[in-house]
C-alpha cells in the first residue's frame, strides 16, 4: 500500500536525480559550446598567412630528406620551417578533432578541401614517415595521417596531382 509517508521519501530521490540530469546536460551543453567556439576560432584562420605558407611547403620543389632538411632547416631558414610546423600542426590539430568528434566531417570537408589536404598528406608523407624512425615516434602526426586516411575514403576520386594548371 503507498503511503503519504512513502511518498514523501521518495519526493527528495527524484528531486535530486531531476537535479543530476539537469546537471549533466548543460555540462555537456557547455563544453559541446566550447568547443564549437574552439573550432570557429581555428577556422578563421583561412587568411594570407596561411595560404602562403601552404604554398611554399608544398610547391618548392623540394623531394628527398636532404633536400627537406635544407629547405626547412630550423636555424638556416626559419621561415620555412615555420611554414611547414604551421601546415602540418594545422592538419595533425583538425585530424585530431574529427578523430574525436569534435567536429562533423560533412562539415570540415566542406570548409577543407579533401583534395588540399590529401595533396599537403602525400607531399609530406616521405618526410613525416623518415622523421618518425628518426625519433623512434610512430605517433608524430598521426592525426595528419589520420585526416588523410578520411579524406581519401570519402573521396577515392580525387586526383592529387599538384600540376599548375595555366588558364
Amino acid at each position: 500500500m503507498i503511503t503519504l509517508e512513502n511518498v514523501l521519501d521518495v519526493v527528495p530521490a527524484l528531486g535530486v536525480i531531476v537535479a543530476l540530469i539537469y546537471y549533466s546536460m548543460t555540462l555537456r551543453n557547455t563544453t559541446k559550446a566550447r568547443q564549437r567556439e574552439l573550432i570557429f576560432q581555428r577556422f578563421q584562420s583561412f587568411d594570407r598567412e596561411w595560404a602562403r605558407a601552404w604554398t611554399n611547403v608544398l610547391f618548392n620543389g623540394v623531394n628527398s630528406f636532404e633536400e627537406w632538411q635544407e629547405f626547412f632547416h630550423p636555424i638556416e631558414n626559419p621561415e620555412n620551417f615555420t611554414d611547414m610546423i604551421f601546415v602540418q600542426t594545422r592538419y595533425q590539430n583538425i585530424g585530431l578533432m574529427l578523430k574525436e568528434k569534435v567536429i562533423y566531417p560533412d562539415l570540415l570537408f566542406r570548409i577543407y578541401q579533401p583534395g588540399s589536404i590529401m595533396m599537403a598528406w602525400e607531399h609530406y608523407e616521405g618526410n613525416i614517415r623518415h622523421r618518425r624512425e628518426i625519433a623512434n615516434d610512430p605517433t608524430l602526426l598521426d592525426g595528419f595521417e589520420y585526416l588523410y586516411g578520411e579524406a581519401k575514403k570519402r573521396y577515392p576520386d580525387i586526383n592529387t596531382d599538384r600540376t599548375i594548371v595555366r588558364l
